[in-house]
């Protein structure tokens, strides 16, 4: 699984990719890490996870992130949100969710059962391109060394993104950043992938 570091990153990416940067709607972008992070609760509720060989976690299906954002998107609806501004934020809500399994497949440790309840067949990413989450003590040098591979990994790829959407610099300062943080991602993508599984 990915830290939950990288889980509040990837809800912060999905804000800023639709948002400029002023004003901040802290109340969104606080539910919007909420949601990213949300699939952990079967942590905490062991019904969430059926056993069996491989384990299945319920919230780390496809069906299990888009819960709470289709909920949300109701809850939107209902206080009367109406046409693109709709649209966007029940697209924002369900990336946040997505970006939970798909961080956590990138890892390529855990079995993931993406199409439960349709069918309990488990996919495991073959190359982990992020390292796992480490036991997060200040005692354990791994949670550091883990923890500076992820934010190596998506730091740059976040910032290429928003390059990309919002950057004020011309087409060819935009592609030789994009292309230098790009190279940057991948080597520690291949850090990541080195590392014992």
């Amino acid at each position: 699984m990915s830290s939950f570091i990288g889980h509040g990153l990837a809800a912060l990416t999905v804000y800023a990719m639709a948002r400029p940067a002023r004003p901040v709607h802290w109340n969104w972008l606080i539910w919007l890490a909420v949601l990213a992070l949300a699939p952990d609760v079967d942590y905490l509720v062991a019904s969430l996870r059926l056993p069996g060989t491989p384990l299945i976690r319920v919230t780390h299906s496809l069906a299990g992130c888009l819960a709470l954002p289709a909920l949300t998107s109701a809850v939107l609806f209902l206080r009367g949100e109406r046409g693109a501004r709709l649209g966007w934020q029940s697209l924002q809500a369900a990336c946040a969710g997505l970006s939970h399994v798909a961080l956590d497949v990138l890892v390529g440790v855990t079995p993931a059962a993406l199409l439960w309840p349709f069918s309990r067949a488990t996919f495991v990413f073959p190359v982990g391109v992020l390292p796992s989450a480490g036991w997060p003590r200040l005692s354990n040098p791994y949670f550091y060394r883990n923890l500076l591979i992820e934010l190596g990994v998506l730091v740059p790829s976040i910032a290429s993104l928003l390059l990309l959407r919002h950057g004020a610099l011309g087409v060819r300062a935009r592609v030789l950043w994009g292309a230098g943080l790009a190279l940057l991602s991948l080597g520690f993508m291949v850090w990541a992938a080195s590392l014992s599984r």
